[in-house]
């Protein structure tokens, strides 16, 4: 709410995202297990997921800005570019989602975490290695204590700066 009284526009990483992903690790636990039947099993839900989801966003369609997941494998693809998909864990998953926004055209990612968040704090410290890779892609990490924090309003004000002056020059390339 607060990025969109400063005139962004956002996107929140989806429960159905989670969802698959667990399938997809049971499958890939599954596969290092040399267990056929929680192979099959996984890949009939992964089928009935996204077979759902489907059917859930034609429904959807009425909402033309909700963004529809990319499949959990091609996430993780991009994320194991810093991260093994073995450490497991949804670090991956995030780092996953913030380059594919990156690569759709996105002009900032926000990587938000509970304080002490150990899977946030992993993606954190692998921001500055995204951040080396991407030069001036604004990504900015913030941790929720539960507390009111003064100098948030000052860090997404600055961010959103930043995501104003990238957009710009990345569309007058």
């Amino acid at each position: 709410m607060k990025l969109e009284k400063l005139g962004c526009e956002t996107y929140l990483a989806t429960f159905g995202e989670w969802v698959l992903y667990t399938t997809f690790m049971y499958g890939l636990s599954s596969r290092y297990a040399h267990d056929l039947r929680g192979m099959l099993k996984s890949k009939l839900q992964e089928y009935l997921q996204y077979s759902q989801e489907h059917q859930l966003s034609k429904v959807l369609e009425l909402f033309p800005d909700i963004l529809s997941e990319k499949p959990v494998d091609r996430i993780l693809e991009l994320g194991e570019e810093y991260l093994s998909v073995n450490v497991g864990g949804e670090s991956i998953l995030s780092v996953g989602k913030g380059l594919d926004l990156i690569q759709s055209g996105a002009a900032g990612v926000i990587n938000t975490l509970p304080f002490t968040c150990m899977p946030g704090n992993v993606v954190t410290a692998l921001s500055k290695s995204i951040r080396e890779d991407y030069p001036g892609f604004p990504w900015l990490n913030l941790s929720y204590e539960g507390l009111e924090d003064t100098g948030e309003s000052i860090r997404l004000e600055a961010f959103v700066h930043q995501v104003r002056e990238y957009h710009h020059r990345i569309s007058h390339q």
